[in-house]
C-alpha cells in the first residue's frame, strides 16, 4: 500500500468524522424490485434481475470483448459532497482479468455529441468499451473486486481526463492498494463512499472485518455534479441491495 498524509489525523479519523456529518438522504432503493425510474443500462450483453436478496448484475460471458461489459446508470444526477451506501455481493468466480467499478459525478466532455447529460448520448455506449467513457467523460472511478490470473487484488481510483488524447495516462488518485484481501465470492460487504473536502473514501466492512480506502482527488481538476453508475467488466456477475444516496445539500440537483 502506498501511503500519503491526509490532514494531521489518520484517514480513519477523518472518515469517521466525515460520516458523522448532517447527511441528508435524497434517494434510496433496497434493489429486491425494479426502480422506478428503471436504472439506465450501457451494453447489449448485459443482464438485470431482481429478487428478495438484492438486483443481480450480469456482464457477458466473453472475455476480453468490450460487448460484454456493462455498466448500470442511476437515472438522476446528484450535486456536492456524497455519500453513496450499498450492499455488495460477487457471485462469479471468473479469475479472467476484469473489474468492478462505481463511478460518480459522471458527465460527458461536452465536446461534439459527447453532450454533458450522459442519458443523451446512451447509443453511443451500446458497446460499453473502457475508452468510450475515459476518453469522453469526466468522473471519478473506484476500481474494485477485481479478477486476476495471478490471485492478487487492488482497489485504484482515478479522475478521468476526457478528449486530452492521453486515454488514462495522468488519471491517476493514490494511494493505491493491493492484496486487501476483501471481495471474497459469496460474501455480502457494506459498502460506504464518501465524496467530500477534496477526500474520496470507501470503507468496507463484512460480519468480520471492516477496512478504509480513501484517494486525494486535489491533484487533478475538482468534479461537483454527475451520475452515479455500477461497471462490471466481461465475466462478472455482482449482487447490489439497499442503495441510498445522501448529501448535504438538501438533494438540490441543477439540471443538466
Amino acid at each position: 500500500m502506498i501511503t500519503a498524509a491526509c490532514d494531521s489525523n489518520t484517514p480513519e479519523k477523518e472518515f469517521g468524522r466525515y460520516n458523522q456529518l448532517p447527511w441528508q438522504l435524497v434517494y434510496e432503493n433496497d434493489f429486491r424490485s425494479a426502480p422506478e425510474p428503471e436504472w439506465i443500462l450501457d451494453g447489449l450483453k448485459g443482464t438485470v434481475h431482481y429478487n428478495h436478496q438484492g438486483m443481480v448484475l450480469n456482464a457477458g460471458p466473453e472475455a476480453s470483448n468490450d460487448s460484454n461489459n456493462v455498466v448500470l446508470w442511476c437515472p438522476r444526477p446528484f450535486s456536492g459532497d456524497l455519500k453513496i451506501e450499498y450492499q455488495f455481493t460477487r457471485l462469479d468466480t471468473s479469475t479472467i482479468e476484469s473489474v468492478n467499478i462505481i463511478y460518480l459525478h459522471a458527465l460527458g466532455s461536452g465536446k461534439d455529441e459527447y453532450v454533458t447529460d450522459i442519458m443523451q448520448w446512451n447509443e453511443l455506449r451500446e458497446i460499453p468499451a473502457m475508452r468510450v467513457y475515459f476518453n469522453h467523460m469526466n468522473t471519478y472511478h473506484i476500481s474494485y473486486a477485481v479478477s486476476l490470473p495471478e490471485d492478487v487484488d487492488y482497489v485504484r481510483a482515478r479522475r478521468y481526463m476526457p478528449e486530452t488524447g492521453r486515454g488514462l495516462d495522468g488519471t491517476a488518485l493514490f494511494p493505491e492498494y493491493h492484496d486487501t484481501n476483501f471481495f471474497h465470492t459469496g460474501t455480502t460487504y457494506q459498502m460506504t463512499v464518501i465524496f467530500y473536502n477534496s477526500r474520496l473514501f470507501m470503507q468496507v466492512s463484512d460480519h468480520e472485518k471492516s477496512k478504509l480506502f480513501w484517494f486525494d482527488t486535489t491533484t487533478l481538476p475538482s468534479l461537483s455534479e454527475g451520475y452515479i453508475g455500477f461497471r462490471q467488466m466481461w465475466t462478472r456477475s455482482s449482487r447490489y441491495a439497499d442503495f441510498r444516496v445522501s448529501t448535504l445539500e438538501s438533494g438540490k440537483v441543477r439540471k443538466l
